[in-house]
């Protein structure tokens, strides 16, 4: 598949605001974008990174989006108006990886795998993951 760059401006506190082009995947620019999804809790009811991520790549896939990269899942947050750094995208993904919340393929691309999905479903029972 091909890639589309993406002008999206960075949020900034200063007067000059820079502009950050991300390669992502065509189809997200043709998605739309809400923050619920039917039997999971809503995106922005998730206070921790890792769960956030976890909700994008499974959002995507709903929608018949496979293995995101980081950009992917960076763009996707901003069109869901967050703000998930693309700085710490590493740091928060790294409980995903270790725990086999996600599971990735070559370059550096992330899926969800059944006992992520299983921890997103469980968050609204148990929000003390």
């Amino acid at each position: 598949t091909g890639f589309q760059n993406v002008t999206v401006k960075s949020k900034s506190n200063r007067k000059s605001s820079k502009k950050l082009k991300l390669e992502v995947l065509p189809d997200l620019n043709d998605m739309s974008y809400e923050s619920d999804l039917d039997n999971f809790p809503n995106y922005h009811k998730l206070g921790k990174g890792h769960l956030k991520i976890l909700w994008i790549i499974n959002y995507c896939s709903s929608k018949n989006i496979e293995n995101l990269s980081s950009k992917d899942i960076v763009f996707v947050a901003r069109k869901l108006k967050d703000n998930l750094p693309a700085t710490s995208f590493s740091a928060f993904n790294k409980r995903n990886i270790d725990e086999s919340y996600v599971g990735t393929i070559a370059g550096n691309r992330f899926f969800i795998t059944q006992k992520g999905i299983d921890l997103l479903k469980n968050y609204g029972v148990n929000k003390h993951i």
